[in-house]
């Protein structure tokens, strides 16, 4: 004879299951969800490597999710010899390596991951021919009543193989007599800037500013020049402009 207990259990188990009062363990515990590899970011970025035998630089930084470095490999095309690149300790990579024709260059960055995180990757590519580089089209000055100077500055834009550069914005700069860099944190003595132009489609640029007759002292011993305002990446490309002084 079966004990009423145990019998009355039984059916009390069969009972709550089909009701959906009690339901099996699921396969995955928390502890295996735990243990599933960290989602990660890797950002790339590709810079400079205008032109043939100019140096581009690379740049990987790969962050968990809450923004933490992390460790272990990174397999690049593009650049370097295709063997794994150990992350920093801060999780960044740095390379650099001179481009070997005008065409892009076309980088691929990929994390291998580790058992903590998993892995991640990222392309970027150069922008060659992008860099202006300036003729040196003379200044005209011309002394006006009241020994007044008008001024007129021109140039043309191209890029590295000779192309003619639109849209380059130009900036027209007097240097201060001691500088031999462009315009910039770099100068030591004052620089003044006459007027701004915009390429056209054939690269010239050009427009007119004045001055005091005074101002020739300056323009004699430093130099007019032409550069572009930096929106183009340049590196601070320049060039001097002759000067021709008209009455």
């Amino acid at each position: 004879m079966l004990h009423p207990i145990p019998s009355l259990r039984r059916i009390l188990l069969v009972l709550s299951l089909a009701l959906g009062l009690l339901a099996p363990v699921a396969a995955t515990s928390v502890a295996d969800a735990a243990g599933e590899p960290k989602p990660t970011t890797l950002k790339l970025s590709v810079s400079y490597g205008d032109h043939v035998g100019e140096t581009y630089y690379v740049n990987v930084v790969v962050r968990g999710p809450d923004d933490e470095p992390v460790s272990g490999d990174v397999v690049f095309t593009g650049i370097t010899d295709g063997n794994p690149v150990a992350l920093s300790p801060a999780g960044v990579i740095n390379l650099d390596a001179v481009a070997t024709s005008n065409d892009p260059v076309a980088v691929t960055a990929t994390y291998q991951g580790n058992s903590e995180y998993a892995g991640s990757s990222a392309s970027a590519a150069t922008t060659p021919l992008v860099t202006p580089y300036f003729s040196p089209d003379p200044t005209i000055a011309k002394i006006g009543p009241g020994l007044k100077l008008t001024l007129t500055l021109s140039t043309h834009a191209k890029n590295f193989v000779g192309a003619p550069m639109a849209g380059v914005p130009v900036v027209f700069t007097l240097f201060g007599p001691g500088n031999n860099v462009a315009p910039g944190p770099a100068q030591s003595d004052p620089s003044v800037v006459v007027c701004r132009a915009v390429t056209d489609a054939s690269g010239f640029a050009s427009c007119k500013g004045s001055g005091l007759l005074g101002s020739i002292v300056s323009i004699l011993s430093g130099a007019w020049a032409a550069w572009d305002d930096g929106t183009l990446r340049s590196i601070g490309h320049h060039t001097k402009l002759p000067v021709i002084v008209t009455g």
